[in-house]
């Protein structure tokens, strides 16, 4: 990978870092490439770290990626995190089967559970979720019913 050159062409690569700027829809990559393009006219990364308030090394960072891996290296990596196992109709459905008692849907339990929950969403939506996510969408539902309730 060739490594990206700050001092070479300096107003050709503000020029087009600020065309890039100019483009890009992502608040954090404009961000960053501000940060490229203050560091490319010369200024001190502890100058640039004070007007973003934010640390030297954060400053350091960006340079760094830039120059590593180009302006690919200022994008955000994809998230890696959780997708959302239940779709939005689906959650609407479940609320609903929460505003039921469980023996009214065929349980033998009165009250609804994390287990309960758990064997339900299992059986009913085709998903694993694990006990303790199913008690936190108990206590969601449970919160936003008592937040409905008029106060007396």
């Amino acid at each position: 990978m060739k490594r990206q050159d700050l001092s070479h062409n300096r107003l050709v690569l503000i020029e087009t870092l600020n065309k890039y700027l100019n483009k890009s829809r992502s608040a954090r990559f404009q961000y960053r490439l501000q940060i490229l393009i203050l560091a490319t006219a010369g200024l001190s990364y502890e100058r640039i770290a004070q007007c973003f308030d934010i640390s030297i090394r954060s400053v350091q960072r960006w340079v760094r990626f830039y120059r590593i891996f180009g302006l690919e290296g200022l994008k955000d990596d994809k998230k890696t995190g959780r997708l959302t196992v239940l779709k939005q109709d689906e959650k609407l459905k479940v609320k609903l089967d929460l505003s039921h008692s469980p023996i009214e849907l065929g349980y033998r339990d009165q009250n609804w559970s994390g287990g309960l929950l758990k064997s339900h969403l299992h059986e009913n939506y085709g998903v694993n979720l694990s006990l303790r996510q199913c008690q936190r969408i108990l206590k969601d539902y449970r919160d936003d019913l008592n937040s409905k309730e008029p106060a007396p």
